[in-house]
């Protein structure tokens, strides 16, 4: 049922543009961490309408006006399909906004609205005043 929601949302997207659908999604801070354990369970290929619109979301998840050190409960575990680490030393390896940031990198490689979903992801996460600049460095080195 969800992944047909998440078609539905997809089709309205492609209609009034992704920018007018985003702002009607949920943007409460406890969403945060259970939309990204959604999007690294949505590894198959059948299911891009989810993961676009999941992307879609963190997106508009990643404009929360509290800082993300306050949000992360470090309980989330880097999977093994993501690209390879951050390799900076002064980056935490865990922590949430490495794991948004690998997530959306590991979607670029994705054909159609998905990759599009991932780099407003990125833009979301990488341009946030709390987000330190050696990982807009990193990115920018990717």
């Amino acid at each position: 049922k969800f992944h047909a929601l998440c078609a539905i949302v997809q089709i309205i997207c492609k209609v009034r543009g992704q920018k007018n659908v985003a702002k009607y999604l949920p943007h409460e801070v406890h969403y945060f961490e259970p939309c990204l354990r959604l999007i690294h369970e949505k590894t198959d290929y059948d299911t891009w309408q989810t993961r676009y619109v999941l992307l879609l979301w963190m997106s508009t998840l990643c404009l929360t006006p509290f800082d993300i050190y306050s949000i992360d409960s470090s309980s989330i575990v880097l999977p093994k399909y993501l690209s390879k680490p951050v390799e900076s030393s002064t980056l935490p390896s865990s922590s949430l906004i490495t794991i948004v940031i690998e997530t959306a990198k590991s979607f670029l490689s994705d054909f159609g609205p998905t990759r599009d979903a991932a780099s407003v992801c990125l833009s979301s996460m990488l341009t946030r005043p709390d987000t330190d600049m050696n990982y807009l460095n990193d990115f920018l080195n990717y």
